[in-house]
């Protein structure tokens, strides 16, 4: 309703074999970076140089591996753990599949990514160069600015809606999944006043707090 979307990243079933170093020898177009949790624990996007073997063409179906011969030697060389997965015994002309399909646009869209377990809010703005990590969920908003939605996702107003909806895990960690980061409860940008959008976006984290405290009345 406020104009924001909540998905998670790619599972592979296999990141032994299909999340592997940049320098893999398969075809430039088959590696997709990727972004994992330990990548953004610090609040900052450092990536590890991590890519998925990425099996998907641009339509949403499997790629055509006589198109891809070394991307097919290596996939070949690890048939055999590929083919363990389920999803491969369900379906087992698509062996090489990853479990999730891959979303070409998400790579390119900016997004605020999210590790899924942690003990404060771990909010942290992709500009548009990686795809995320099945233990990340992204957030993407056609309304909201996003360096004004992070600052809201990050701050103990949103550590609060998680602890109310969430399960505490031992060390005070808890589950920031995607039931509960649409539970967090967001105004209409538009409906905002200036002063406060201004403030939400300017960047500074006083003027944010300030903002903050205004939006939700405290």
């Amino acid at each position: 309703e406020a104009g924001c979307r909540v998905g998670i990243g790619v599972a592979s079933g296999a990141d032994a074999v299909l999340v592997r170093p940049a320098d893999l020898d398969v075809e430039e177009d088959r590696k997709l970076p990727l972004l994992l949790a330990a990548d953004v624990r610090s609040g900052r996007v450092a990536w590890s140089g991590r890519v998925l073997v990425n099996p998907w063409g641009a339509e949403g179906c499997l790629v055509d591996l006589a198109r891809y011969p070394r991307l097919r030697a290596y996939l070949e060389a690890h048939r055999p753990a590929l083919e363990r997965r389920y999803v491969a015994r369900k379906h087992p002309e698509q062996w090489f599949r990853t479990l999730d399909r891959v979303d070409p646009a998400l790579r390119h869209t900016p997004k605020l990514l999210i590790p899924d377990l942690a003990g404060r809010p771990i909010v942290v703005l992709d500009e548009g160069r990686y795809y995320p990590h099945h233990n990340l969920y992204w957030v993407t908003s056609s309304a909201w600015p996003l360096p004004a939605l992070q600052a809201v996702l990050r701050s103990p107003v949103a550590a609060l809606f998680v602890r109310a909806y969430s399960v505490e895990m031992r060390g005070g960690y808890h589950r920031y999944q995607a039931q509960t980061l649409r539970r967090i409860r967001l105004p209409r940008w538009s409906e905002l006043p200036e002063e406060i959008r201004r403030d939400l976006a300017s960047g500074t984290a006083r003027l944010q707090r300030r903002a903050l405290t205004r939006v939700y009345g405290l």
